[in-house]
């Protein structure tokens, strides 16, 4: 099984990241740490199984995506917040 392979569900957890970080409400720190806690498994996943070359890539690609999508995930969390007003 290759390593990039793992970088998929660390780019979405990436994107909910970003939109919870948009939303308002009681359990958005508890959101917020849950998916950072996915995000850091799925990194010391990567780090034993590949490597650490390969680790610090999937660290690069999390943060670059998290960045990438600082754009997309704030019209997703309008888009919500339309939606529930």
């Amino acid at each position: 099984m290759d390593w990039y392979i793992w970088l998929a569900p660390l780019v979405v957890i990436s994107f909910c990241w970003r939109v919870n970080e948009w939303l308002n409400g009681r359990a958005k720190r508890k959101k917020s740490g849950l998916l950072l806690l996915a995000a850091g498994a799925i990194c010391a996943l990567i780090f034993y199984r590949f490597g650490m070359l390969f680790g610090c890539i999937a660290i690069f690609v999390f943060f670059l995506s998290a960045a990438f999508f600082h754009t997309p995930a704030e019209f997703v969390a309008r888009r919500i917040f339309r939606r529930n007003n």
